[in-house]
């Protein structure tokens, strides 16, 4: 449209002023800032720190004293006719059913709406701002400033879907793990920028004090499955690639991991596979395995096997999560399989790196209660020396004991690093393979009559020729080295050359 006089006119409209929404006037020059304040008839806010996971004083500071600022600010415009500001359709939280758009009011929370509801004479402390950032502010001058940080993390990615879709297109991402059924709500930038016009046409001049929500969503309305937003990636990345800096185009795959039956199938694929498959809703750490009671009894009399991969595989994981997930986990497990009185065969994925420390010829055979590698190490030079057993009922009993006892932001850091050490005194390299190797006990313990058969692979990488050379679902474990280096991205792996890898390819 503008031609050469572009960036003239671009230059006339948009005129960039330093500042920073944390601070007073919003970090502008006192003397620009009353200009603005006596021109300006119409604020946009779209400033946000969008990481999910950040830092709660540093959230705070950019979402809720940010907001302050701006609010602080817009008081000195007399002129303005209207102030609009993104927040976020999931600010509704864990509401359910039907969204009104109304604004939170000072004291609200999702947890004190869903309490008052069910019991309107209930207590429940209010939300407030203030507190918040004062909280926070104590906490700053009474921690030291390392372990604040850690604190602040856990009191509380990349921005959004993009960087997903861009890495699948880039060839990054193989897939994306997703439930291919499952609703996904994403709306375009350019569809949030319309309706902002619509809100300034329509509110802009009514100078009207009111404070109007709108929610710029797909929802229910416009559908869109998992499945059908990576086909559309598919599509689109297969029509216009990415160039590599060598000018390459950067080919990508479909999710080929059921191709061959799919073609096999043909248009009985899908109907095909929902008879083969029901997902079930469930949870490993709790009793029945987190299933509904009776859907566990139906599954309990038809089923004749079980396969256990569920595993946490962070090495450095909290020692009292990885003991719920490895430990507690085989528990429920095993008492679960008891109930299945058609059971023929129970197998369960440990890890090789199970075996610790130990060094030289490993015999298969599982761990049993009160075993530890320190132990065996001790009694085989001195067969007369104590040692204290392992116990799996100890270790969970005393993580129990230990967590009532101490303050949970204290708790967490301790039962981080005890995990480490208690993994260290008994003979295993971390926390990981240290948990597995006891859930290895519980199930030797527990198993009676039932055919158990435990699978220790060690670094799984993709697969050699099923379903097709090289895939693997997700990324991670060695993977992620081997592919970065062959992008280019790396271009030395620090390693000892002659040092033994031991991997296997994930179809073995």
């Amino acid at each position: 449209m503008h031609g050469e006089s572009y960036e003239s006119f671009i230059g006339s409209k948009l005129i960039p002023v330093v500042g920073n929404i944390h601070e007073s006037n919003l970090g502008m020059d006192i003397i620009i800032s009353q200009q603005i304040a006596q021109e300006i008839d119409l604020i946009v806010d779209s400033a946000a720190n969008t990481i999910f996971d950040l830092r709660y004083d540093l959230a705070l500071d950019a979402n809720v004293n940010g907001s302050y600022q701006l609010m602080m600010f817009a008081k000195k415009c007399k002129n303005l006719k209207l102030l609009i500001h993104y927040s976020t359709a999931y600010a509704n939280g864990e509401r359910e059913g039907l969204l009104y758009e109304k604004p939170f009011m000072m004291g609200e929370s999702i947890t004190k709406e869903k309490l008052t509801s069910h019991s309107p004479s209930a207590k429940f402390p209010s939300l407030n701002a203030a507190n918040e950032l004062d909280f926070v502010s104590k906490l700053k001058n009474s921690i030291k400033n390392n372990e604040f940080k850690k604190i602040m993390k856990e009191l509380g990615a990349e921005r959004v879907i993009d960087p997903a879709i861009v890495f699948y297109g880039k060839g990054d991402f193989p897939c994306v793990l997703a439930d291919p059924n499952c609703l996904v709500d994403v709306v375009p930038v350019d569809v949030v920028v319309n309706a902002t016009m619509a809100a300034i046409a329509k509110h802009g001049n009514l100078q009207s004090p009111e404070l109007n929500v709108y929610h710029v969503a797909s929802s229910f309305v416009n559908t869109l499955l998992s499945s059908q937003l990576m086909d559309y990636c598919y599509e689109f990345f297969s029509s216009f690639p990415f160039v590599t800096s060598k000018g390459d185009q950067v080919k990508i795959i479909e999710s080929k991991l059921f191709k061959c039956l799919k073609e096999m199938q043909g248009e009985s694929y899908e109907s095909f596979i929902r008879s083969k498959l029901i997902p079930v809703v469930g949870n490993i750490h709790e009793p029945n395995l987190g299933m509904d009671i009776i859907i566990s009894q139906e599954i309990a009399q038809e089923i004749d096997l079980i396969i256990d991969s569920a595993a946490n595989s962070t090495l450095d994981l909290r020692y009292d999560l990885a003991l719920d997930a490895h430990v507690n986990g085989s528990y429920q497990l095993m008492m679960f399989a008891k109930k299945c009185k058609n059971l023929k065969l129970l197998i369960h994925y440990s890890t090789a790196y199970a075996n610790g420390e130990r060094e030289g010829l490993l015999y298969e055979k599982p761990f049993t209660m009160g075993e530890s590698i320190t132990k065996e190490k001790l009694t085989s030079h001195s067969p007369t020396a104590k040692f204290p057993s392992l116990n799996a009922a100890n270790e969970l009993d005393f993580i129990s004991k230990l967590k009532n006892s101490i303050k949970n932001n204290e708790f967490k850091k301790i039962v981080k690093e005890l995990g480490a050490e208690r993994a260290k005194l008994y003979g295993w390299h971390d926390i990981y393979s240290f948990t597995k190797a006891i859930g290895e006990m519980v199930i030797d313990n527990m198993r009676e009559d039932i055919p158990i058969v435990i699978i220790r692979p060690s670094l799984i990488t993709t697969s050699y020729e099923q379903p097709f050379p090289g895939w693997i679902q997700g990324f991670r474990v060695i993977d992620p080295v081997i592919t970065f280096y062959g992008k280019g991205v790396f271009p030395s792996i620090f390693a000892d050359p002659n040092c033994l890898i031991d991997v296997v390819a994930n179809q073995k």
